[in-house]
């Protein structure tokens, strides 16, 4: 979430929901704003990709279901981020919503449909 321009109470409140759950990522260099989602979806990857550890499977892989079914009830969180992603949509480049910052490629990276 971009912080930029926010004022001190929201800040501090938006602080104390992190501090007690810490899963928002405060980006004090941006406004939060439609006219930077492109810029706001590229520094969180940036910012995941530096704060965190993770592994993924492409949707080229193959993948042993049972070992990972095994491998997912030794987790010790309780949550679970899983379900179905698509990447199919396009950003607008015309009209009211455009997004002529959006360059990554030509659609929009794969985002939660649905959870299962």
């Amino acid at each position: 979430m971009g912080t930029q321009g926010l004022s001190k109470r929201a800040l501090a409140l938006l602080q104390d929901e992190n501090n007690l759950h810490g899963d928002l990522l405060l980006m004090d260099e941006l406004r939060d704003e439609y006219s930077n989602l492109a810029k706001k979806t590229a520094m969180a990857i940036d910012n995941a990709c530096r704060m965190f550890r993770f592994d993924y499977v492409d949707s080229d892989s193959f993948v042993r279901l049972g070992a990972l079914l095994k491998a997912l009830k030794d987790i010790a969180h309780p949550r679970l981020y899983w379900g179905y992603l698509d990447g199919r949509a396009k950003p607008w480049r015309r009209g009211k919503w455009a997004e002529r910052d959006w360059i990554l490629c030509d659609r929009y990276l794969p985002y939660q449909v649905r959870f299962i």
